[in-house]
């Protein structure tokens, strides 16, 4: 399978937890999860949508640090669909 797949598949696996889980550890270990991924690899816009949203989760769940890297290492690679994120957490 290709890592297009893996990458989709563990985006919409955390999504889920997301929607269910509602402990600062669960999203902690989405956190982890997240920032362990081969440097967050190339996304489409549908995947872009749902990091959007699994960083607003982390924010909103007290993760702030690790939902911060994840806009640093996605800002490095080029793209800025979550400086919108970044900047309402981040006044």
């Amino acid at each position: 399978m290709s890592e297009y797949y893996h990458w989709h598949s563990l985006i919409e696996d955390l999504l889920t937890i997301s929607e269910t889980a509602t402990s600062n550890e669960a999203a902690a270990n989405i956190g982890r999860i997240l920032l362990a991924a081969d440097g967050l690899p190339l996304h489409t816009s549908n995947e872009s949508d749902k990091l959007v949203t699994l960083v607003t989760y982390l924010h909103e769940n007290d993760q702030k640090v690790s939902a911060n890297k994840i806009c640093d290492v996605i800002s490095r690679q080029g793209n800025d669909f979550l400086r919108y994120v970044y900047k309402k957490y981040n006044p």
